[in-house]
């Protein structure tokens, strides 16, 4: 019996050793990528015809809230022969092809972390679009919610502003980059910081409102709350010009999404803002939380001024630093 389990032990021995080459040891590379960047991978004779234009309809359309022709990704298409080894350590990646087989899938981190690879394959061109387009939602918000989650991870990372008056006045917490500056304060009401730009600012403002006592459902009260929001940012967020402040722009009609933030019912708005007396505008985001606790509406505010420059990474910046609240007890 003895013999037996010694050949047997040696048999796993020389199978282990013989598995070993593919056994992946240690961290998988990190994926490369701009932020909002997606690699496509499509033979160039699709790209350039009906199925790129409905792909590009999908992914590259423009921001709706911010005046330049933004895209909402930035796409880098590839034909299959020029897909090599570095390409595929790109984070955000779709690859098309014609094919017998039906196939959808997304592979998590496969040549690198984090990633989303999609494979999207179909019997011709036509079906393969349909079969994109049926799933064109869930592939946007993976990847809008990935480059989120990697912006939110590089503000941990880097040195972060004091807030300690946040945390007193609005029994909150929150991670702001330290290259943001306290710009205004106002004890218990309200904390503006901003961030310089080379051609502008970043804002984010940080206030509470009392609900309101006719106000039951937070989505179903959103004109009352942009309402609540110009009757701050009139009083307090002024621009260069005498008698310059900031609203929201009547000519756009904001985005809303309902929300839950850490179990509280809230509402995602985005819209433009516009300068009463200056001829300032741009994207806003804000996040108000309905805390029946506390009675309040706190509102987290993010507005950029960056006249014709880019707007849209800044923007994902101001959500990723918003959607890091957390309360304490």
């Amino acid at each position: 019996m003895k013999t037996i389990g010694f050949i047997c032990a040696i048999a796993f021995l020389l199978v282990a050793c013989n598995q070993k080459d593919t056994v992946q040891i240690g961290k998988i590379e990190p994926s490369l990528g701009a932020t909002n960047e997606v690699v496509v991978v499509i033979e160039d004779s699709l790209w350039k015809g009906a199925a790129g234009d409905s792909i590009r309809q999908v992914l590259a359309p423009s921001v709706g809230e911010i005046s330049t022709t933004e895209p909402i990704f930035d796409l880098q298409q590839y034909s299959p022969d020029s897909f090599g080894r570095e390409v595929k350590k790109s984070r955000n990646i779709i690859l098309f092809s014609v094919n017998e087989s039906y196939q959808f899938l997304l592979e998590k981190s496969l040549y690198a972390t984090p990633q989303n690879f999609f494979f999207v394959r179909e019997k011709n061109a036509a079906e393969m679009t349909k079969l994109f387009q049926s799933h064109s939602d869930s592939i946007v918000k993976t990847i809008k919610q990935t480059e989120l989650n990697e912006i939110q991870l590089a503000i941990a990372k880097q040195p972060l502003q004091t807030t300690t008056c946040v945390k007193e006045w609005f029994a909150m917490t929150i991670k702001i980059p330290d290259e943001y500056r306290v710009k205004e304060s106002i004890e218990n009401e309200l904390v503006w910081f901003q961030k310089d730009l080379a051609s502008g600012d970043v804002n984010l403002l940080i206030y509470e409102v009392a609900i309101p006592d006719n106000h039951s459902e937070i989505n179903q009260n959103i004109d009352d709350i942009l309402a609540l929001r110009d009757m701050v940012t009139g009083h307090y967020i002024y621009g260069n010009q005498p008698d310059s402040y900031v609203y929201t722009d009547p000519d756009f009609v904001p985005v809303v999404y309902l929300r839950q933030q850490k179990k509280l019912p809230a509402v995602e708005i985005r819209g433009k803002w516009a300068m009463q007396n200056d001829f300032m505008t741009g994207p806003f985001i804000s996040l108000v939380i309905k805390d029946d606790y506390y009675g309040r509406y706190l509102f987290l505010d993010g507005f950029v001024n960056n006249s014709f420059q880019h707007k849209r990474n800044q923007l994902l910046e101001l959500e990723a630093i918003i959607k890091s609240i957390n309360f304490y007890e």
